[in-house]
């Protein structure tokens, strides 16, 4: 995102994404032959179970934008694109089975039985996955994201919704709320859900960077 904000002058900071990306591919990526999954797991998971985070759900966003910097011809544009889709594929996932349909916070993958526990049951109204739905929508076109993203929507608002704002979950396999909603929920969350079924392009991307937390900032038109 730095790179785009220089105006695309900054080639060392892309240089830098791409080498960060290629050891994560190599040490975080796997194959979870149960599920027939792609995951992204914790650094610290063990040999025999693998952790994964509803938070880690924001890099496939991040790749599939990385991957609109790359020439047509250079073969990390296609990595990036085919893994970006297999992550998010995963992180829906983490919705739909769950008795809810609301992603837990944390779960962990056995390496040797098709078991797969929920370390934190927790549905925390995090951002991260449909972020990743709004990039993948805004540079493949696929239906398929707005339609992940309305039955998100759906789900939240049917499961979260209280008598004056809404709240998190205390568990996916059931319906008690916590006593909060964090504040990302309205900057973030809510704000990627209305942007993916935005067609009139309120946010012009090659014109504005989100950062970490959903604050656009202007692209320099002059970098010093």
């Amino acid at each position: 995102k730095q790179y785009i904000q220089s105006g695309k002058t900054e080639t060392r900071f892309l240089k830098f994404f791409q080498e960060q990306v290629a050891g994560i591919i190599e040490t975080l990526v796997r194959y979870d032959k149960y599920t027939d999954n792609i995951i992204l797991i914790k650094k610290k998971s063990s040999l025999e179970k693998w952790e994964m985070e509803e938070l880690s759900c924001f890099f496939p966003g991040t790749l599939i934008k990385a991957a609109q910097l790359l020439r047509k011809d250079d073969p990390n544009r296609t990595i990036y694109t085919n893994l970006a889709k297999e992550l998010t594929h995963t992180c829906i996932r983490f919705y739909e089975t769950q008795p809810t349909r609301l992603a837990p916070d944390n779960i962990e993958f056995s390496r040797t039985r098709d078991v797969q526990n929920l370390l934190n049951p927790e549905h925390r109204l995090r951002p991260e996955t449909v972020e990743s739905l709004y990039y993948m929508y805004t540079y493949t076109k696929d239906p398929i994201y707005r339609e992940w993203a309305w039955r998100i929507f759906k789900d939240i608002n049917k499961k979260c919704k209280t008598t004056h704002a809404f709240a998190a979950l205390q568990s996916v396999t059931g319906h008690k709320h916590q006593d909060r909603m964090d504040t990302f929920f309205l900057s973030e969350t809510l704000k990627y859900l209305y942007l993916i079924f935005d067609d009139n392009t309120v946010v012009d991307l090659e014109q504005w960077v989100f950062n970490t937390q959903a604050h656009p900032f202007k692209v320099f038109s002059g970098w010093v």
